[in-house]
């Protein structure tokens, strides 16, 4: 795998600790500029997301990011493999982890595991989080549309169960993940990185 060669102006650089919030608990990590959002879950115990391709291709790394729409905002799968973490500046991220209750699984993960929809399972996370962002899509009507999963790939299901898992859901439930939804998404805030010569800050583009 393809390493990154830093900016030379930023090669040196040491970055002021970054909050954003994972699962509903802010968290604040101070890493290198170059650790992504996946090595950061699953060095944090959060394992779900997975990296297969590391190119953003296969869709095993797949977590949300909570976006505005409208004054409220919506569920925005992501590549967690392709996010350093001064992009998660601010952000508001669920994962794998987050879906189920103590006592019975998500929607989406139950009819994953009524239709057949995952074998090895290595991939699966990555599909329940693409389709746990199209269930709970603001103004949906219908069934859930399979072709929310095309950012994912499968190598064992032949990808029909997985249609089926999603044709099968419902509406998205009264909930406080649909709760969420009705309130707007975080302001994205700045990340600085302080180097001998000078200080950077990085911000959302308008």
């Amino acid at each position: 795998m393809g390493s990154i060669d830093p900016n030379p102006a930023l090669r040196n650089s040491s970055p002021s600790p970054i909050e954003f919030v994972v699962n509903g608990r802010p968290v604040q990590v101070d890493l290198s500029l170059y650790t992504t959002l996946l090595d950061f879950l699953r060095a944090s115990g959060l394992t779900g997301a997975k990296e297969g391709c590391a190119e953003g291709e296969c869709g095993a790394g797949s977590v949300v990011m909570v976006k505005a729409r409208d004054g409220g905002s919506f569920y925005c799968p992501v590549n967690s493999c392709l996010m350093l973490l001064p992009m998660a500046a601010g952000q508001e991220i669920y994962t794998v982890e987050a879906l189920a209750g103590l006592d019975r699984l998500a929607d989406v993960q139950q009819a994953m595991v009524e239709h057949g929809g995952s074998q090895c399972g290595y991939c699966t996370p990555g599909f329940v989080m693409s389709l746990f962002a199209e269930q709970y899509r603001p103004g949906r009507t219908g069934p859930c549309d399979p072709h929310a999963t095309a950012g994912n790939l499968c190598r064992c299901t032949g990808y029909r169960p997985i249609r089926d898992a999603a044709l099968s859901l419902g509406p998205a439930p009264d909930d406080s993940f649909r709760e969420r939804l009705c309130h707007p998404a975080p302001a994205i805030g700045p990340a600085v990185f302080d180097s001998a010569s000078a200080s950077y800050t990085l911000t959302a583009a308008a």
